[in-house]
């Protein structure tokens, strides 16, 4: 069984939700996931781009709806136009799907043929039922920010930074994040499956020596492909305008909050001291340049930035 879909541009599927209601006891059924291109014959299934391992669908129980999400083992890119998700089985057993009465139903969206037949045939000429399957999608930020100790007015030493993407209520909870590394000019692609396309966000992100750095306070959505957000060009781009310059209109986010609590203060300041005096060196957070060694460098920018009471500033 085979639903269409339809993407105006494309969009890298990572997830399906499914749904299966039996009777008590039922289920067990052996299936798989598939995704087909819309390359046949009428626009009908044609090339398999996707069919997951072996799956069990749950055991049921009287009335209850049981719910399940296939994970893609890896990003699935659609390009534009239609194609298709559903189910193969591999038994001639009911796989209890969920599913939702329409009269009439669509035409040209729900297909089923038997196993392995490869002829399509319309639900519509043989029940009113449409199965529930949804899918996931990546959204993705293409993000861009300086590190103060790491960026030398031309260039960047990479490294990670997570964002966080936050609710614009109050008390602005987190709704998802994702890891990327920013690459010597800054820029990061960041993946996020739980948020959507129509929200307003807060994008909340965190270096493992630098200050966290909100997005500013105008309504920041990921409705692009990807959606981008550029922190360098100017100190409003940062929640509170909480950036420093460091070379002529480029901004970055403070060094050396080294505990990761929001001040860079006097604790900051003596564990890079200390850390100095040792010559530590590698990849330590301490090491607020970001050059592999903790030294003076590493210290005065994190005394430069406690003696200026820089904190955190967040919604």
């Amino acid at each position: 069984m085979l639903r269409d879909f339809i993407l105006p541009c494309g969009l890298t599927v990572c997830a399906a939700d499914l749904s299966f209601y039996a009777e008590s006891g039922q289920g067990s059924t052996p299936y798989k996931v598939v995704f087909f291109a819309a390359d046949g014959p009428g626009g009908l299934p044609g090339t398999l781009l996707h069919s997951s391992a072996l799956r069990t669908s749950p055991v049921s129980q009287s009335g209850v709806i049981k719910r399940s999400v296939y994970f893609l083992p890896a990003p699935l890119l659609i390009n534009p136009g239609y194609y298709y998700a559903g189910y193969t089985q591999t038994e001639e057993r009911n796989l209890r799907v969920s599913y939702q009465t329409e009269t009439p139903i669509r035409k040209g969206e729900f297909f089923t043929t038997p196993a392995g037949a490869g002829n399509w045939t319309e639900f519509a000429w043989i029940s009113p039922y449409r199965f529930d399957i949804s899918l996931r999608t990546y959204l993705q930020l293409n993000l861009k920010a300086y590190l103060q100790g790491f960026y030398n007015g031309t260039k960047m030493i990479s490294d990670t930074v997570k964002v966080f993407v936050r609710s614009r209520t109050s008390p602005y909870n987190i709704l998802d994040s994702s890891s990327a590394v920013l690459d010597t000019n800054g820029n990061g692609l960041f993946s996020f499956i739980n948020a959507n396309s129509d929200s307003c966000y807060y994008f909340d992100v965190r270096h493992r020596n630098h200050l966290r750095t909100f997005s500013s306070s105008s309504c920041q959505k990921l409705n692009g492909i990807p959606a981008s957000y550029d922190f360098t060009t100017s100190s409003a781009k940062a929640f509170g305008s909480n950036m420093t310059e460091v070379s002529a209109g480029k901004f970055a986010f403070y060094g050396g909050d080294i505990n990761q609590d929001g001040t860079i203060d006097a604790t900051d300041v003596s564990a890079v001291d200390n850390a100095a005096l040792s010559s530590l060196s590698g990849y330590v957070r301490t090491d607020v340049t970001g050059d592999g060694f903790v030294d003076g460098s590493d210290l005065s920018l994190a005394e430069n930035n406690a003696y200026a009471g820089v904190n955190a500033i967040i919604p």
